[in-house]
């Protein structure tokens, strides 16, 4: 029996065969979202069924906040060493795909590290915050590290697989991680 109504969003017939994670176009219906709570629900419809990750799903995100929180005196505890960490283990990444991949793939993922892992740490190395002590640092890492982990399982989902789909889509050049999303739909030259 089918729907009265169409869903918002239709994947073309010929895109029924791919895999999870392949690149797909979502249609609008004639004449587009019409109110904000419509293309609210169509941007979490859209994020859901077209496998977009989700910014709570990458823990350099939460890095980030951690930076913001500290950088408007939210937070005493700055995250240099968990910053400097996440930014070894993005270079090693961008040495991967640069493997992988042709330099024109790395670009906006060097980009993206440049926001949100070079820029803080010069901000913190420029502004030379108070120390404080390398133990409070580390507990609030792992503080923060567990709550992360109880936030994906809460989704059903863990750091293997996502980390695993998040580097699928920057091979394939999916755009389904979000700041490689933001950079291609504003930044791009293309």
């Amino acid at each position: 029996m089918e729907p009265k109504t169409k869903p918002p969003f239709q994947r073309s017939q010929n895109q029924s065969h791919l895999s999870k994670g392949a690149k797909t176009k979502a249609t609008f219906p004639k004449g587009g979202a019409k109110t904000k709570s419509t293309k609210a629900f169509l941007y979490v419809y859209y994020s859901i069924h077209m496998n977009y990750i989700p910014f709570s799903y990458i823990f350099s995100y939460w890095i980030l906040v951690w930076f913001l929180l500290f950088w408007f005196y939210i937070v005493t505890i700055p995250p240099t060493l968990t910053l400097f960490i996440g930014f070894i283990g993005d270079l090693l990444l961008l040495f991967y795909l640069f493997y992988k991949t042709t330099m024109y793939n790395t670009i906006p993922f060097f980009i993206v590290i440049l926001i949100i892992k070079v820029l803080p740490l010069y901000l913190l190395y420029k502004t030379k915050p108070k120390k404080t002590s390398f133990s409070k640092e580390i507990a609030y890492t792992i503080i923060l590290f567990i709550v992360y982990l109880g936030w994906l399982k809460y989704n059903n989902t863990d750091i293997i697989s996502i980390y695993k789909d998040q580097m699928q889509s920057l091979i394939h050049r999916d755009d389904r991680t979000p700041m490689i999303y933001l950079y291609k739909k504003y930044l791009s030259l293309q």
